[in-house]
């Protein structure tokens, strides 16, 4: 793996570092937009320069791209940034199966995880569902997508540090759907806006480097 890469992966934590201590509780700006999509894109060129799978780079792109359209307000923003991650978990979700796995999976365990993740995503969905209003399709299929990105990875037999980083956005996006719909209190709220990207991001460069 070329050094640059690793370079790039430490830029990228630093400037998700600086968005979230400095950057992430400011108003809505075209600046704070384009510093939020910055950690995510280094993420991207990092995997590209490493030559490593084009669904992790597509998937990385994707999620650059929702981070952008997330920062910004509206329904239109908020639906495209929806569709850009849903899309994003299925690269990953297609990726994931088609890597070499690095451990043996018992199909006990395979089951135990398509039960307990369809659980999780019931009881999400339960919890959020009166709040959603004309959102409820969209957020039902970018639960599925999610869903499926935490399956594919665990019974394709993928390594400890890429379940770390599955289970870190699986919590991310959990946390964001009741900031988004359920939490109304202002303090909760911005307590709940630190959890998201202080895992999200975390959890895709645990997945990046899970790679190298």
């Amino acid at each position: 793996m070329e050094n640059s890469s690793y370079v790039l992966l430490l830029i990228a934590v630093l400037c998700a570092l600086v968005y979230g201590v400095f950057w992430l509780s400011q108003d809505t700006t075209w600046v704070r937009s384009i510093l939020k999509t910055v950690p995510v894109t280094l993420l991207a060129l990092a995997a590209f320069k490493s030559g490593l799978p084009i669904l992790l780079i597509i998937a990385f792109g994707l999620s650059a791209a929702g981070d952008g359209f997330l920062s910004r307000t509206g329904d239109k923003s908020f639906l495209a940034g929806l569709a850009a991650f849903l899309l994003a978990h299925l690269a990953y979700s297609f990726l994931f199966f088609d890597s070499p796995p690095s451990q043996a999976i018992a199909w006990s365990t395979k089951i135990g995880v398509l039960i307990l993740t369809c659980v999780l995503i019931l009881v999400v969905l339960v919890s959020v569902w009166h709040h959603l209003g004309a959102m409820k399709i969209a957020v039902f299929a970018y639960a599925l997508a999610i869903g499926a990105m935490n399956i594919t990875a665990w019974i394709s037999g993928q390594n400890g540090l890429l379940l770390i980083g599955v289970a870190l956005f699986v919590f991310s996006d959990i946390v964001l759907a009741h900031e988004l719909f359920v939490w109304k209190k202002a303090r909760v709220r911005k307590i709940a806006s630190l959890l998201v990207w202080f895992s999200y991001f975390p959890a895709q460069a645990l997945i990046l480097y899970s790679f190298f």
